[in-house]
C-alpha cells in the first residue's frame, strides 16, 4: 500500500488563532482560502507571507481593494503587459513613465522657456496657443492673402485668414465683416484699379465696426492709389477700424503731401516723394558701442546715425548697411591709457590722407561720414573738450 503524505492544514481562522511557528521547509495550507505558507523555523504564521495560492487571483479586485497612494515616487512600479513579448508581464517605474511621457508631449507642445529649433522657415497652418511669452530671434512673417480684383459681391473679412490682405477694387463693393477672435488684427490694403474712384461699403456680417474719428473713411480716388485699413477685433463681434490714406505696401511707406501727426511710426523705410518740412528737431539717439577691445568693431548704421566707442586697445573698424546720401558720426574717446589706434575700412579722406587721432588719455575725436552710394567720404574733428 502506497504511503500518503499530508500537508499540515486548517482554516484561515484556525491558523490565525493558533499562530504556530512552522518548521523550516514545512508547508501550511488554508483549506477555505486555498492559500499556503512555507515555514522558516523562526517566523510565526501570522507574520509569514503567503507562498502560493490554489485559486486564480482577481487582479482587478485586489487593486480596487488596495490603499490609495496619491503621490508616486520614482522608485514605484506599475505592472504592464509587453505587447512585443507575447504580452508577458513586465514592470515600469514611475521615473521611466515620466521620462517617456515627457518625450512624447515635447513633440506636441513647446516647452516653456525653451526655443524652437527650426530650419530657415517654419509655417504654422493651424491655431496654436502659447501660454508663455514668445521671444523671436528672427523675423515673424505673416503671409499676405491677395483677394485679387473684386468688382462686386460681399467678400468676407474673417480672422481665420492671414493678417495682411490686399484687394484691387474693380468696382463699388460691399465688404462683409465677420465675427472673429478677440485681439485679432487685420491690415487690409485697398488698391484702386486703373479707373479709380471705387468705393467700399462696410456691412455687418456678424461683427459691427466703430471707426477712429467717428465715421467710415473716404478712400483715395486716384487711379492705382492705395489705402490701408487696420481692423482690430475688440471682442468677437466688435471691430475698431483705423484708416491711413495714400500708402504703399510695407516695408516702404510712401507718405504723400499731408501733415504727419506726432507719434511713433511703424518699422520700415518711409519714402517722402515731395519736400519734407519739419517744424521741430530731428534726432537720432547715440548708439553706444562700449569698449572696443583689440578686435573688430562693426558699426551697423541701422543702429543709428550717431554712434560712440571708447578705445581700450588698438582695433579695427568696419561699417555695414549704409544708405546713399546719409550722414553718420562716430564719437571716438581714448581710454585712460591713450594712444590707441584704428585700422580703418576703405574711406575717402579729406586731403586724401589718413588722419592721426589726438591720442591723449581720455581725449575725444569726432568722425563725420557721408555715404554717396559707393564710397564713404569722411573728415575728422579732433580733441573735443572744455577750454
Amino acid at each position: 500500500m502506497a504511503d500518503i503524505i499530508q500537508i499540515r492544514r486548517g482554516t484561515a481562522s484556525q491558523w490565525a488563532s493558533t499562530n504556530p511557528i512552522l518548521a523550516d521547509g514545512e508547508l501550511g495550507f488554508e483549506t477555505d482560502t486555498k492559500k499556503g505558507k512555507l515555514g522558516n523555523g523562526v517566523t510565526a504564521w501570522n507574520s509569514l507571507p503567503y507562498s502560493f495560492t490554489g485559486e486564480s487571483v482577481n487582479v482587478a479586485e485586489q487593486i480596487e481593494a488596495s490603499p490609495v497612494k496619491a503621490t508616486p515616487v520614482d522608485a514605484d512600479d506599475f505592472g504592464i503587459t509587453d505587447s512585443a513579448s507575447s504580452n508577458s508581464l513586465k514592470k515600469l517605474s514611475w521615473a521611466n513613465l515620466k521620462a517617456t511621457l515627457k518625450t512624447y508631449f515635447d513633440t506636441l507642445y513647446q516647452v516653456a522657456g525653451s526655443y524652437m529649433t527650426l530650419g530657415t522657415e517654419q509655417t504654422v497652418t493651424a491655431s496654436k496657443t502659447f501660454n508663455q511669452n514668445i521671444t523671436l530671434a528672427k523675423a515673424f512673417i505673416n503671409p499676405t492673402h491677395d483677394y485679387g480684383t473684386v468688382s462686386s459681391g460681399f467678400p468676407p473679412i474673417q480672422t481665420i485668414l492671414s493678417g495682411i490682405r490686399t484687394m484691387t477694387l474693380g468696382g463699388n463693393i460691399s465688404l462683409s465683416l465677420q465675427s472673429g477672435d478677440a485681439g485679432a488684427i487685420i491690415k487690409l490694403y485697398l488698391i484702386q484699379d486703373a479707373t479709380g474712384s471705387r468705393t467700399v461699403s462696410w456691412v455687418n456680417g456678424g461683427a459691427s465696426i466703430i471707426w477712429a474719428g467717428g465715421s467710415a473713411p473716404t478712400l483715395s480716388t486716384t487711379a492705382n492709389s492705395r489705402d490701408l485699413v487696420i481692423l482690430t477685433w475688440l471682442t468677437g463681434t466688435l471691430i475698431f477700424g483705423e484708416f491711413v490714406s495714400g500708402t504703399t505696401l510695407v516695408p516702404s511707406h510712401n507718405q504723400n503731401a499731408s501733415t504727419v501727426q506726432a507719434g511713433t511710426f511703424a518699422s520700415g523705410d518711409f519714402i517722402f516723394p515731395n519736400n519734407l518740412d519739419i517744424n521741430g528737431q530731428v534726432s537720432s539717439p547715440v548708439n553706444a558701442k562700449g569698449n572696443s577691445g583689440t578686435g573688430t568693431v562693426t558699426f551697423n548704421w541701422n543702429d543709428g546715425n550717431i554712434q560712440a566707442v571708447t578705445l581700450t586697445g588698438n582695433c579695427t573698424f568696419a561699417f555695414s548697411n549704409p544708405k546713399s546720401g546719409a550722414s553718420y558720426q562716430i564719437i571716438i574717446t581714448q581710454d585712460a591709457t591713450g594712444s590707441r589706434t584704428i585700422t580703418w575700412p576703405t574711406i575717402h579722406w579729406e586731403g586724401k590722407a589718413v588722419p592721426t587721432l589726438t591720442g591723449t588719455a581720455n581725449s575725444k575725436d569726432i568722425l563725420t561720414i557721408t555715404y554717396d552710394g559707393t564710397n564713404y567720404n569722411a573728415i575728422i574733428a579732433k580733441n573735443f573738450g572744455t577750454p
